[in-house]
């Protein structure tokens, strides 16, 4: 599991630090399935006074493919 531990802003050059207190926090997992042979992600984005602001999870299969 992925989780954000900082948020920044970016801003041209201009880099700024999103305090803690009002910082989303991202949650990322991603396993692979094999009973369905797909991968599985799970993502949700939190707020700390607003709480959950978007919330996905799905599958899906991938192949790699070479260019002709």
């Amino acid at each position: 599991m992925l989780r954000s531990h900082r948020t920044r802003i970016h801003l041209g050059r201009l880099r700024l630090r999103v305090p803690r207190p009002v910082a989303p926090r991202i949650q990322l997992e991603e396993r692979f399935l094999d009973e369905l042979d797909r991968q599985q992600v799970s993502l949700s984005v939190d707020l700390p006074v607003l709480g959950r602001i978007y919330e996905y999870e799905g599958t899906f299969a991938y192949r790699i493919k070479e260019d002709p």
